[in-house]
Order: C-alpha cells, then structure tokens, then sequence
C-alpha cells in the first residue's frame, strides 16, 4: 500500500538503517514514534534531513539514501512509474542450487512440451502508474472441493487500486464447504475483510477510495 501511495503522490522514499533502535530481548507492549517538533507533513526534503539527522542523535543510523533495493525487492522508479521485482533475488536462489543452464518457463508444464531458450523471463514485477485515482477494483473465486484428500474447497482474490495490484491471495478454506455456494460466500466474506483493512489504511492516509 505504501508504494503505489507514495508513487501516486510523487514521494520521495529514503532508505535508513538504525543500529540499535531496540535493545536484546522480546518487547510485549506496542510502540509508537512521535514525529519531531517542527515536522510537517508532505513531500518537504528539509523536514525528512531534520527527522533523519534527529534520528542519528538517538539511535545512530545509516542513511542509505533513495531506496532501490529492500527485502529482496528491487524498487525502480521514474517520473511516471513504479517497478517492484524479485529478480536478483530469484537470480541468486538459482545460482545457489545449480540451475543456470536451466530453462526458464512461467509455470510447470508436461514433459512432452518442448521448451526453447526464450520461454520464461525472471524479470517480472508490479508495476504502479503515478496517474492513479485509488479506485478499487476487486475480483474473488472459489474452486469447490477440488481436493480429493480434504475436500476443502480453494478461494483465491486480488485487489486492484485502479491499474496497480495491492493484494493478492489464494489458499485452501480452513472448512468443508457442503456446496459450491458456501464455497462461494466463504471466499467473498475473506474478500470483505480484506478490502476492509485496504480500506482503513487509506483512511489513514486520508484518501477516500472510489468504489465500483
């Protein structure tokens, strides 16, 4: 949610790294972190140098400067877009087990299928518009039973803020659907909750969301 919002808004993303922001041991209670006095809220360079400089005082931190590179996700922007991929990470798990030479295909297909040296691409991602409008655009399915073991039923969604992807999940239901219907509802009702949440985050950035 964040990127395609600051990508919307034409944002700049800074990268830090804080050296010992928490001690050893677990932390049980919910932490919050007050914005410095004087911060304002917006796309103002001299308040994030203020924030990053209040930071270095009490934590000790490394300015990484603009991000490009997080979790394994490579970030690439321009003026008009966003561009999220794994494909150094992908790269380098298939150094690590020996299959360089291998080919590359989008998804598994029967051994009888020839393959050539152009099928397949590691070097795929989201992939978020400045020009977007946070229109919600939602699709949801369910397979009934498709599994002979369980019989549970699979359901699967993704939500779209206009043309950029901001949620994606497909699982097996924790229960036995007796009808394609219940399948149905079970996977609309997991849908709900959560473009719920979507929702509430926008809500937090003070955006109202335009609905079908």
């Amino acid at each position: 949610m964040f990127i395609p919002f600051a990508t919307a808004y034409k944002l700049p993303i800074h990268q830090l790294d804080i050296n010992n922001a928490y001690l050893h041991g677990h932390i049980d209670e919910d932490l919050y972190m007050m914005p410095p006095q004087g911060y304002s809220k917006g796309a103002h360079e001299p308040d994030i140098i203020n924030v990053k400089h209040f930071l270095d005082k009490k934590f000790t931190i490394h300015y990484l400067r603009y991000v490009n590179y997080f979790l394994e996700l490579e970030i690439a922007r321009s003026s008009t877009s966003t561009f999220l991929s794994q494909r150094k990470y992908v790269l380098d798990i298939i150094k690590d087990v020996r299959l360089t030479q291998a080919k590359i295909v989008d998804f598994l297909m029967p051994k009888v299928l020839k393959l050539n040296t152009d099928d397949g691409c590691p070097v795929k991602g989201l992939f978020f518009l400045v020009d977007n409008d946070f229109y919600i655009c939602i699709y949801y399915d369910a397979d009934w039973a498709p599994c002979p073991m369980s019989w549970k039923s699979l359901m699967g969604f993704c939500i779209f803020l206009r043309s950029s992807l901001v949620s994606l999940k497909s699982k097996k239901q924790t229960i036995v659907s007796k009808s394609s219907t219940e399948a149905e509802h079970y996977s609309m009702a997991t849908t709900v909750c959560e473009l719920q949440w979507i929702s509430y985050i926008l809500q937090e950035f003070q955006i109202q969301p335009l609905l079908p």
